[in-house]
């Protein structure tokens, strides 16, 4: 303290440190509402609310939505910062899973945040799923592969609420088809000249 300096009241610190504290946390809150409306400007809603049988509203957002909104703003904002892209273009990123032994699994994700395959019906988002297809096709083509699967999951059945398609592929080793011992519990189509397991 310098000499002649009146030490102010004890309180007036006080006050100042709350004051200070208020102002950090305004802050924080403001810098945390632009970022979120940066990352989540292109999102659809997803449902934030449940109404129960009385009519009251409870705040709710499954796991799957959380895992949803975090793909889409990964997807849209960071996609370099996503492991194993197998493919990419303007519209679509696909992603290969590590998976052992010879199975592949692909993931493709459209850059724009479609929630299911019934949003599909909106002519803008037709366009983005085409090149998925399309991308998914490529690879399809450059591996070689002719035991695979593509599909996507209903929204009751899918584990990140966002539309995906997965291709599910054997790579071709003989002319006679892939044992069933290559198969442990994925339904892959098998040729027609390879008899059903008993």
């Amino acid at each position: 303290m310098r000499f002649g300096a009146v030490d102010p009241p004890r309180r007036h610190r006080r006050w100042r440190a709350v004051l200070a504290r208020v102002a950090a946390l305004l802050l924080t809150l403001l810098l945390g509402c632009l970022l979120g409306a940066w990352l989540f400007h292109d999102v659809q809603p997803r449902a934030l609310w449940i109404r129960t049988p009385q009519g009251r509203g409870l705040p709710h957002l499954s796991r799957k939505d959380v895992l949803g909104l975090l793909a889409s703003a990964g997807i849209q904002h960071a996609p370099g910062a996503i492991p194993w892209i197998a493919a990419r273009d303007a519209r679509c990123l696909v992603v290969r899973l590590p998976q052992p032994g010879l199975l592949r699994h692909y993931v493709a994700f459209p850059q724009r945040d479609i929630l299911d395959i019934a949003d599909l019906a909106r002519p803008e988002n037709a366009a983005d799923a085409a090149d998925c297809i399309r991308l998914l096709g490529e690879i399809i083509r450059d591996q070689g592969y002719r035991d695979y699967r593509v599909y996507t999951n209903g929204p009751d059945q899918q584990d990140v609420r966002y539309l995906h398609f997965h291709l599910i592929a054997l790579p071709h080793v003989t002319d006679h088809g892939i044992s069933e011992a290559f198969r442990p519990g994925y339904p892959l189509p098998r040729p027609a000249s390879t008899p059903a397991p008993e």
